[in-house]
């Protein structure tokens, strides 16, 4: 039997549901669908069949469904959400640019536009948090797989 990857059709989840981007089952799981859509199809444990393992697994990727569509209504929002700050830098450029105009007979005014204009971001973009630099940090799973700095002797 050949081993099931992350392309391998899964045969055991109902046609109607779309394909996820993502694939949230792991070849185990995929594997474990395959025997229990194949040689185990008959096969029926205290609360655990094919049918078991098919609704559980079509949950899974309905869920993964759900994350996905949630993250696309979040990209969009977020877009949307750059446009109107850059509308909004355009707007307040405009603004200091006629009050600095308004302002030229009275100095203490003045610099206070000055002041604000000085702190704002280049013309036409939002403000952003900034990139963190260097290297990213080893998570648990994979400081285990990596040799120590110790270990090098």
């Amino acid at each position: 039997m050949p081993r099931p990857t992350p392309q391998t059709p899964l045969a055991a989840v109902p046609d109607e549901l779309p394909t996820p981007l993502r694939d949230p089952l792991s070849i185990a799981t995929r594997g474990a669908l395959a025997l229990f859509d194949g040689p185990l199809a008959d096969v029926r444990f205290p609360g655990l069949d094919r049918d078991t393992l098919r609704d559980a697994a079509a949950a899974v990727l309905r869920a993964q469904l759900e994350v996905e569509a949630l993250e696309r209504t979040l990209d969009e929002a977020r877009a949307r959400t750059l446009d109107a700050a850059t509308q909004l830098g355009q707007l307040v450029d405009r603004a200091l640019d006629y009050a600095k105009v308004y302002s030229r007979g009275d100095a203490e005014l003045s610099s206070r536009i000055d002041a604000v204009a000085a702190s704002a971001q280049p013309r036409g973009t939002p403000m952003q948090a900034p990139r963190k630099r260097g290297r990213p940090r080893r998570d648990a799973a994979t400081a285990e797989l990596l040799p120590s700095p110790d270990d090098a002797h």
